[in-house]
């Protein structure tokens, strides 16, 4: 049989046949394709969700000298508190040393930082090593506990106030399934 305008002149059958399965590969590359944006929504949704934290929370026993803090999605530890009457969220960070304070934050808590040699200082963190500067904190309060000129930390890249040992030292802590309890000796 001849060409006829470059299409071979197949029986109506067999043309069917090969627009059948042209299409069928088509559609079935079109359905691959959906799956795979498909699994990627459901992964990037899953990890959001898994990501996402609640608010800080921390909820005061009947006492009156407890704290207790539940664990966000991640299992860090956070809280509502203030520095110097300002109110800030803290993330208790047992293995910082001193209350860490972000740089940006400073000027608004109207903190004077050493900015001399001798106020400076070197923190080593999971990061590598860091430069902050020392200063004093009139008062700070986690929920219900309050300290009075507490040593802190004044660190330049830091996103949110940790609430060092040099805090919760001076309380006793232990953790019990998702929680922590911060207690008032």
């Amino acid at each position: 049989q001849g060409v006829n305008g470059g299409v071979y002149n197949l029986p109506l059958s067999s043309r069917q046949r090969i627009v059948s399965v042209r299409r069928a590969a088509t559609g079935a590359r079109l359905r691959d394709l959906l799956y795979v944006a498909l699994t990627f929504l459901l992964i990037y949704l899953a990890f959001s969700w898994l990501l996402e934290s609640p608010p800080p929370q921390a909820m005061v026993s009947t006492q009156g000298s407890e704290v207790v803090i539940t664990a966000d999605r991640s299992g860090h530890f956070k809280g509502a508190g203030t520095i110097n009457g300002m109110p800030v969220n803290f993330l208790v960070d047992t293995g910082a040393s001193y209350l860490s304070i972000p740089l940006s934050m400073a000027d608004r808590l109207q903190l004077t930082l050493d900015r001399s040699p001798a106020g400076m200082v070197m923190l080593n963190t999971a990061a590598g090593q860091v430069k902050a500067y020392r200063t004093v904190v009139n008062s700070v309060r986690f929920s219900i506990i309050e300290q009075q000129h507490v040593a802190a930390v004044v660190v330049p890249k830091l996103d949110q106030p940790l609430l060092g040992m040099n805090f919760l030292s001076k309380l006793h802590m232990s953790q019990r399934g998702g929680e922590m309890v911060l207690q008032v000796e």
